[in-house]
């Protein structure tokens, strides 16, 4: 029992410059800037990156514990992930690091039981991204245009605000949601111009430090407003990011 609340003392030691330290490595380890001190190689590890924020930490007079004198280094991750939430809390709001984030989406769309069948458009967004450690969060803005085909085709065009969020770093699964509104025309028995949301799963994959690469897959509504049923549809696409 003892061991138990000398743990859990312990984690509740480390002070916010210490969250600090650890968000500022894992930002540059996300990016590919950040590098062994004594080896000088790319650090890829998010336990090494983190190993290397308390140790910047502590020498720079944070507060960081000690490890105990006489205890070995061993692979303990669930420790590592203790610590990984722990400064994810002490830096959320005032240290965690951001970044503005321009993407630009190519879909391929289809259509729920209506006149018109698939068809492709794209989206342009811009956002703030919030790197968490564990999480990154980016509440986001944009526009979109769709063209369905079919007799006669229809056009759609949004404007939308919402947010994304990811899990890991370098190959990152999230899900993702707007609120907006839509306007769609070229067919009497469709038009419209109500409120429209969307919600999905992609997965990005960043290949290059200010460049990240990605799939996503949604179901998206605009809403009945005056005619009797819902335009629904779902996209499929790719992605780009530039990360600054």
């Amino acid at each position: 029992m003892a061991t138990r609340g000398t743990k859990r003392s312990t984690h509740r030691r480390y002070g916010r410059q210490a969250g600090k330290k650890v968000a500022r490595a894992m930002h540059e380890m996300k990016r590919g800037q950040l590098r062994s001190g004594r080896s000088g190689k790319k650090v890829t590890s998010r336990e090494q990156a983190i190993a290397i924020g308390l140790s910047e930490a502590r020498a720079s007079g944070a507060q960081v514990p000690d490890r105990p004198s006489g205890e070995r280094p061993r692979h303990r991750s669930g420790n590592g992930i203790v610590v990984a939430l722990f400064v994810s809390v002490a830096c959320f709001g005032s240290s965690a690091h951001a970044s503005t984030e321009i993407a630009a989406d190519l879909d391929f769309s289809g259509v729920f039981d209506e006149p018109v069948s698939s068809g492709y458009g794209g989206a342009l967004r811009a956002g703030y991204g919030l790197n968490l450690l564990l999480l990154k969060l980016t509440p986001e803005f944009g526009a979109s245009f769709h063209r369905f085909t079919g007799e006669p085709g229809v056009s759609l065009v949004r404007a939308f605000v919402g947010g994304r969020l990811a899990l890991g770093s370098g190959l990152e699964p999230g899900v993702y949601s707007h609120l907006g509104i839509g306007h769609l025309s070229g067919n009497s028995a469709l038009n419209r111009t109500t409120p429209a949301f969307d919600a999905g799963l992609f997965l990005d994959l960043t290949i290059l430090p200010l460049i990240n690469l990605g799939v996503h897959g949604s179901y998206n509504a605009l809403l009945h407003g005056e005619q009797p049923n819902a335009f629904d549809f779902y996209l499929i696409g790719a992605h780009a990011a530039l990360v600054l």
